[in-house]
């Protein structure tokens, strides 16, 4: 009997949700962000402006997840993430014809950026707990994927990914909205 108990709990994969997500405002009387930077990159060096080795950007990101999740783990964590991004940056797009790329803590300090800049935030913060990621390109846009092999068959489109798209406000975890 004490098999047919364990086995099920061991195999059945969780739904956690995050508690409450620290605001920005918070992150910004918790850490002080670092608004002194002289340059921007090029569209085509995202992947350069990924801080997971960012001590700071790891101490929001275990801050973030901490606050947010006392149980649930990388799911968890993945959500309240991906919600503090979504809930705390604000869109906003690049001059005309001109493509900028923020690293993570100048999106942070200034409260917004656009596409590029967020999923770069939201790599650089999943990125410094463990959680890998990828870019995802369409046309004009930019999102993000995360390998999350635990997380719920209901929120991957392909193998263990999990795609996700700050930009959509009213998107939950897991959901992209219709190119």
């Amino acid at each position: 009997l004490i098999v047919v108990y364990a086995v099920p709990k061991l195999t059945v994969k969780s739904d956690p949700t995050p508690k409450s997500v620290p605001g920005l405002a918070t992150i910004r009387s918790v850490f002080q962000l670092n608004t002194d930077f002289n340059q921007t990159l090029a569209y085509k060096q995202i992947d350069s402006a990924v801080q997971i080795d960012n001590p700071k950007i790891k101490a929001i990101a275990n801050y973030i997840a901490t606050e947010s999740c006392k149980t649930g783990g990388r799911i968890c964590y993945a959500k309240a993430l991906y919600n503090f991004v979504r809930d705390n940056i604000e869109y906003l797009n690049d001059p005309l014809r001109v493509e900028f790329i923020q690293v993570p803590e100048l999106t942070l300090a200034t409260g917004g950026g656009d596409c590029d800049d967020g999923a770069v935030l939201l790599a650089s913060l999943l990125g410094s707990i463990g959680i890998r990621t990828e870019f995802v390109y369409k046309p004009n846009h930019v999102l993000l994927r995360a390998w999350l092999p635990e997380a719920l068959k209901r929120y991957k489109k392909q193998d263990n990914w999990v795609y996700l798209d700050w930009t959509c406000n009213e998107c939950e975890f897991g959901v992209v909205p219709p190119s």
